[in-house]
């Protein structure tokens, strides 16, 4: 009997609805600007959260936590064999169902050596606790709190330029309530309770939309009283998407658009990370890459710094340049050159080539939707002079780190000429647009550590770069071009007419997009004088590469075609 209901008791308790609970989330953010804190291990409990967690950066992936148990999170110095028992900050929360728990490390170690707060308040190291949804309530805009974490900072609210206020009067080592922001490029202002604006940032939220994150407030508003650590910034973080780092726009320093190009071949600078003023403004630049244009103070003298990608402050610098942009002028800069000329070919013209900048008046679109700006920069170190050709159009003659100035262009398909090898310059789509032809890479990759083999790429003022197609001849082509001529766009063939020059037998045709992706192998014998290939309806139009065959005689030949829709 006792068995019977044993089971019974268990039948019943199993048949009963389980409601699932959804777990919380917990994120460490080191917004601490101490110097001496630069790297941290996190944890929760007993286990680890992340190790070496760096200034401004957070933990990831988020940790699930179960909803409603109590968890202790501390932070010690990177790399401390006691673990969270050496914890220099702690604190204890329980997590809420389906929200997210950003704990921020704000503050320094030792408060004496740094600058007071300018309020009175406590700039010791701590642990503040930020409470988020997990996603924006509004898909279409940005759920963000705003965290103050500059130590020597008063306390600010944060306002649109126009005005409108989004956060409220807000001091060190606090939080503001979560509001929406749009998902768009805006201009935030902080400005102190007497009114005054003190500085100004803009940032591009528009591809946030629907997430919820934080707006942090970090470094030190005076680094030189302040072992010199970071200045201060803005930015926004969130749970899995990449920072929106916002960029400073001094209230009373003009400004200027600048963008920079990518087109240097050291193998040391595969990525670089660029400093302006000693402030990181690009991370990890990946060669043959370019930045959108971005604003950059004007008409005073502006530090600029190379590193090798990751690195960890302006120290890691390995050439700086000082340069006065024109104040509202918008500019194309491209980073060109090797750090050590000894160690590569020479120019043939015996140009310079250590690292540089080549910088000149940037067009940001063309007068008609009739026309394409382009210009052309030379960036091949071992490369001599060249004349470069479009088609029917010269572009003109330039030697390595010169740039040819921008000229007008009809939207269309053509030829690139005048390199090593013919490349397919398609700028068929881009009436309206303005853009820069760099060429990059080295002629002779062997003679060069083996770097980047040479590579025109185009690129465009919102960042947007294309690596041009080449286009290879094999075989004994006849002098003659091979003509082509297509069917009406409603038949789904393409006929090969006036061939007397082939010889006879079986055509072989192969067809490859842009992309070098195969999309049609034919064959087939002659219908009188001509060929018939079927073409898929589904082929859409544009440039494809061909290569064209007849055996067993061996005649080959590759060119790029234009197909027209079906």
């Amino acid at each position: 009997m006792r068995w019977w209901s044993a089971v019974l008791l268990a039948s019943i308790v199993l048949s009963l609805p389980l409601q699932a609970q959804l777990p919380a989330q917990l994120i460490v953010l080191h917004a601490s600007a101490d110097p001496n804190l630069e790297q941290l291990d996190a944890y929760y409990d007993e286990n680890w959260i992340q190790f070496g967690l760096r200034f401004r950066e957070q933990s990831y992936p988020p940790v699930e936590l179960f909803p409603g148990s109590p968890v202790r999170v501390s932070v010690a110095l990177a790399g401390n064999p006691g673990g969270p028992d050496s914890a220099i900050a702690s604190l204890q929360l329980t997590p809420q169902e389906g929200r997210v728990h950003w704990v921020a490390v704000v503050g320094v170690r030792q408060p004496s050596q740094f600058a007071p707060n300018p309020e009175g308040a406590s700039i010791a190291v701590r642990l503040l606790p930020a409470l988020a949804p997990a996603e924006s309530p509004d898909p279409t805009r940005v759920w963000l709190l705003f965290l103050h974490a500059v130590t020597d900072a008063v306390a600010v609210r944060l306002q649109r330029a126009t005005g409108e206020q989004l956060f409220p009067l807000t001091s060190f080592g606090n939080t503001a309530a979560g509001a929406l922001v749009p998902a768009d490029t805006l201009t935030l202002e902080l400005v102190r309770a007497n009114g005054e604006v003190v500085a100004r940032f803009r940032g591009d939220l528009r591809g946030a939309a629907g997430e919820a994150g934080v707006l942090l407030l970090s470094g030190f508003a005076q680094p030189a009283q302040n072992q010199g650590g970071p200045a201060v910034e803005l930015r926004a973080v969130f749970p899995y998407g990449n920072p929106v780092v916002f960029e400073r726009v001094d209230t009373g320093t003009p400004t200027a658009q600048v963008q920079l190009i990518h087109a240097s071949t050291e193998p040391q600078l595969r990525e670089m990370d660029l400093y302006l003023d000693g402030v990181k403004r690009v991370e990890d630049f990946a060669f043959g890459q370019a930045t959108p244009l971005t604003q950059v103070p004007a008409g005073v003298p502006l530090r600029v710094g190379i590193a090798p990608g990751n690195s960890q402050s302006e120290r890691d610098t390995l050439r700086s340049f000082v340069a006065i942009l024109p104040p509202g002028g918008s500019l194309c800069a491209v980073a060109l050159g090797v750090l050590e000329p000894v160690r590569f070919a020479p120019n043939p013209e015996g140009r310079p080539t250590e690292l540089s900048l080549v910088g000149f008046p940037l067009r940001e679109r063309a007068s008609g939707a009739d026309s394409v700006l382009l210009a052309v920069v030379h960036a091949v170190t071992d490369a001599p002079a060249v004349e470069l050709r479009w088609g029917a159009f010269t572009l003109g003659r330039l030697s390595y780190a010169d740039a040819l100035p921008y000229r007008s262009l009809p939207p269309g398909l053509d030829t690139l000429r005048g390199l090593p090898r013919e490349y397919v310059l398609d700028l068929s789509t881009d009436g309206g647009k303005a853009a820069v032809l760099v060429v990059t890479g080295f002629a002779q990759p062997a003679a060069n550590q083996n770097g980047p083999e040479l590579q025109p790429i185009l690129v465009f003022p919102d960042g947007t770069v294309r690596r041009l197609s080449p286009v290879v001849s094999v075989g004994q082509a006849h002098a003659q071009a091979l003509p082509v001529r297509f069917a009406a766009p409603t038949g789904a063939e393409l006929h090969l007419q006036n061939l007397p020059n082939l010889p006879a037998g079986m055509l072989r045709v192969e067809l490859w997009d842009i992309l070098g992706q195969p999309v049609l192998r034919w064959q087939g014998m002659p219908e009188g004088a001509s060929y018939r290939v079927p073409l898929s309806a589904m082929l859409p139009a544009g440039a494809y590469l061909y290569r064209m065959s007849v055996e067993p005689a061996g005649v080959r030949r590759m060119g790029v075609v234009l197909l027209p829709g079906q």
